[in-house]
């Protein structure tokens, strides 16, 4: 009954000065209506958009639903396919614990954020889709969506990149390069390069794609492993990007090869090939914390410290106040086992 819910509580703030929150309350539900489960046409790429957010808050997304709404070749393996799952359970209690917070119960506030969702998209079924989700109090938020077996099925909000990178992978080696480069651009347009200090920060993917690129299938294959460059489906490129580290074009292409495959053999666990690599970089950039970083992991894969513990030692030498390196100087020493050396040289706070 919310128009007369709306009524009362309009005549209870008659005159009353701070009622904004109660008249934004009226304003809902004026023109709110019970909620009966009428979802948008499949043949609307916006409605799984809407059933996977309506199945995330009401704790009904299992894995049955979740085959059914979820893009499976945005998840490497089936390990990656269990913890998304995992981390979508998380919010299994997200409906009533939000209706303790907003004074209102479960079935009311369900109504509210279904009644007041809005949903827009553009694109094809060529080119994938673009849907943009608008609720109620919250941040609007943005999904890819492609079209599987008859089907849509939502592929990524952006977060984490890899789901990115997984599926237009999974495109590139069916031959829909023209939908991996509509999602390229998608997720490129939502990372940026990095900054400040230390010029080799920052996300790998504008290293390797800008808006707007030409559809070279090479090109895509490169920004799409950088978005997977910390999970193990970097596996499968590192012979071909090693293969074009030794015909790099210029310098830049070469370093930007160098950086890819320095994660990517950390992931692998490849100790030698990052020392080699990352050997490389750090003799460009010695002051760079990126290039510090992955000579110590090189090191910690090997379990011999003494190429890493010289650089730390020479740059704490000349900068030794400098709380990245003091944090790496920490971590590699506990990595040795030495405590009793990285408590002290833990005198900052290390949240990492």
């Amino acid at each position: 009954m919310y128009p007369e819910a709306a009524e009362i509580l309009s005549a209870s703030v008659a005159g009353q000065k701070d009622s904004a929150a109660t008249t934004q309350r009226i304003s809902v539900f004026r023109q709110l209506t019970r909620w009966k489960g009428d979802f948008l046409p499949l043949s609307d790429p916006c409605s799984v958009v809407q059933r996977m957010m309506l199945a995330v808050i009401t704790g009904q997304l299992d894995e049955k639903l979740a085959d059914e709404l979820l893009a499976r070749h945005a998840y490497g393996s089936s390990l990656e396919w269990e913890r998304n799952l995992e981390k979508v359970n998380h919010s299994r209690g997200m409906l009533h614990d939000s209706a303790k917070h907003s004074n209102l119960t479960a079935d009311v506030l369900l109504d509210v954020i279904a009644g007041n969702l809005k949903l827009s998209s553009e694109g094809d079924s060529a080119s994938g889709y673009r849907v943009t989700m608008h609720r109620l109090g919250s941040k609007t938020q943005n999904y890819f969506v492609v079209k599987e077996s008859g089907r849509f099925k939502v592929v990524t909000d952006g977060n984490p990149l890899s789901e990115a990178g997984n599926e237009a992978i999974y495109l590139l080696s069916i031959g829909q390069d023209s939908q991996a480069r509509s999602l390229l651009d998608w997720i490129r347009d939502r990372i940026h390069k990095g900054g400040g200090d230390d010029p080799l920060s920052g996300p790998l993917m504008p290293r390797f794609w800008s808006v707007g690129d030409a559809a070279d299938h090479k090109a895509m294959v490169r920004a799409a492993a950088a978005l997977v460059a910390d999970n193990v489906g970097i596996r499968e490129f590192l012979p071909a990007l090693q293969a074009d580290l030794k015909n790099a074009i210029n310098e830049q292409d070469r370093l930007n090869l160098e950086l890819l495959l320095s994660p990517g053999y950390w992931t692998v666990q490849d100790g030698a090939s990052l020392r080699t690599v990352s050997s490389e970089v750090i003799s460009k950039y010695p002051d760079s914390y990126v290039a510090i970083e992955f000579a110590a992991h090189a090191d910690a894969i090997l379990k011999d410290w003494s190429n890493s513990n010289s650089i730390i030692a020479a740059q704490l030498a000349k900068h030794p106040d400098d709380e990245n390196l003091l944090r790496i100087k920490a971590r590699a020493t506990e990595e040795q086992g030495d405590f009793a050396q990285a408590s002290p040289v833990a005198k900052i706070n290390i949240t990492e």
